[in-house]
């Protein structure tokens, strides 16, 4: 082979080479836009589930705090603890509940009776950032003014909750009980 072939053979192979050496820098800028693409869609996925994280504790919080308003009551202090009503987001489930306010308040007052409250446990599903569905079990310790005996109501309730600005109000209320004399 002749210096010359030698020398075209060696400039044709150089090519090949550069030409690869193109078309690799070509592959990796294309996977490395997508790689780009496919992390920021990654961050944003990352931070809609924070949100909704946060909106499920905040709601969750807001709904054991507002659980124990409504089933804590004294008959020294009736008239203020039932203000959670304003707590409630849906005017027609506020009048319903407000409706049985003041026979409730009379009975309370008339047999001296208090409650207490507490939530033994309480789990959250968020529908949106906005909606929550919690579902609670309480236990409720009501004792009447003539001590003769405590009755506890064990309850379950499922809940939403929707938040407007920064405030979570209830939008709906299911309530199931029963009861345990002790």
């Amino acid at each position: 082979m002749s210096n010359d072939a030698s020398h075209r053979t060696s400039v044709r192979a150089l090519a090949a080479l550069l030409v690869l050496a193109l078309v690799a820098i070509a592959y990796l800028w294309v996977r490395y836009d997508e790689a780009r693409d496919d992390n920021a869609a990654a961050q944003e996925r990352v931070a809609e589930l924070e949100s909704e994280q946060a909106a499920g504790e905040e709601a969750l919080a807001e709904a054991r705090s507002l659980l124990v308003d409504m089933t804590t009551y004294s008959h020294q202090t009736v008239a203020e603890d039932f203000g959670w009503l304003d707590r409630i987001g849906d005017e027609e489930l506020r009048k319903r509940m407000a409706a049985n306010v003041e026979a409730l308040s009379r009975i309370i007052k008339d047999s001296e009776a208090r409650a207490e409250g507490k939530v033994v446990d309480a789990a959250s599903r968020v529908v949106g950032p906005d909606q929550v569905e919690v579902v609670a079990f309480v236990d409720q310790v009501i004792r009447d003014g003539e001590q003769k005996g405590v009755k506890v109501e064990e309850q379950r309730i499922s809940m939403t909750l929707v938040r407007d600005g920064d405030t979570w109000s209830i939008d709906r209320l299911d309530l199931q009980s029963g009861n345990n004399a002790g």
